[in-house]
């Protein structure tokens, strides 16, 4: 850190000083700097809820917020309370109570930002309708990228194809068995595909399911030779699902229909997650 002081390089300490001097000194100072930005100017609040089950459940708040010494609007840390009860009136006195304690004026709120949740979003029981009674004014800016992918979700329901399932079904297969996996190598190599780790999709992952169509795709051939060999071809389940998904060309055409109509929306989502 000090490349040019002989004194300053000589420094040290250990993790307890370190933290104290972080909890003590430098977080009250950059906690200052926000609550006077917050105090003397409009500015949004940005807010989402952990979803932990084992411990507490933080409330994250986060200011965006016009910088003078910049000139940017850029994202500061506020404040992250916790709320083990995510009612819509749990989170919003929760929020209530860390502007009040910086003595932060609810009209300085002009905007606000969460996910699409009933809880944060519902236009009567939620937390943007109470912020609404402390500040009519409020713009309400839902989470673009969230209604992408829910749209997304419901094109793909409505070609009443298993897409989802038969994704998590493949990763599922191989998951468990390291002896599935070499077995499903040996189709690989025989088929001439690439040899790729079979991606596992998970829906709140909004990028996934492209990515892991295209996957699929990729060792179409190799999990269709597979399946059709399969000793429980014929009993029913889970493998005799799969192989009469994968020897179907309707299937097979779904999946490469969608590796192409799903590419708008994720181009979309990705540019609208990017810091720029």
């Amino acid at each position: 850190m000090f490349p040019d002081s002989e004194i300053a390089r000589q420094y040290a300490n250990g993790k307890t000083k370190a933290t104290q001097i972080m909890k003590g000194a430098i977080a009250p100072e950059l906690d200052k700097e926000v609550i006077e930005l917050c105090q003397n100017q409009p500015f949004g609040l940005m807010c989402d809820e952990s979803t932990s089950r084992n411990t507490d459940k933080e409330f994250v708040i986060l200011a965006r917020v016009c910088d003078p010494k910049t000139q940017e609007v850029v994202t500061k840390f506020l404040h992250m309370p916790v709320c083990n009860i995510s009612t819509a009136q749990n989170l919003f006195e929760s929020l209530n109570t860390v502007l009040s304690d910086r003595k932060i004026d609810w009209r300085n709120v002009v905007a606000f930002n969460s996910d699409n949740a009933n809880v944060m979003k519902g236009k009567h029981n939620s937390v943007v309708s109470r912020i609404k009674d402390m500040q009519p004014s409020l713009i309400d800016m839902g989470c673009i990228c969230h209604l992408v992918q829910l749209a997304t979700g419901c094109g793909i329901r409505a070609l009443h194809q298993p897409i989802e399932d038969i994704l998590s079904s493949i990763y599922a297969h191989f998951d468990i068995s390291a002896k599935r996996c070499e077995i499903f190598r040996e189709f690989v190599e025989f088929t001439d595909s690439e040899t790729l780790k079979i991606l596992r999709y998970c829906a709140t992952r909004w990028l996934s399911l492209l990515t892991c169509i295209n996957r699929v795709l990729n060792q179409w051939d190799a999990l269709q030779a597979y399946s059709a060999s399969h000793e429980d071809v014929e009993n029913p389940g889970k493998v005799k699902m799969l192989a009469e998904h994968l020897t179907s060309k309707k299937t097979n055409f779904f999946f490469l229909f969608l590796s192409q109509a799903l590419k708008p929306p994720a181009e979309f989502n990705i540019m609208f997650q990017a810091e720029e």
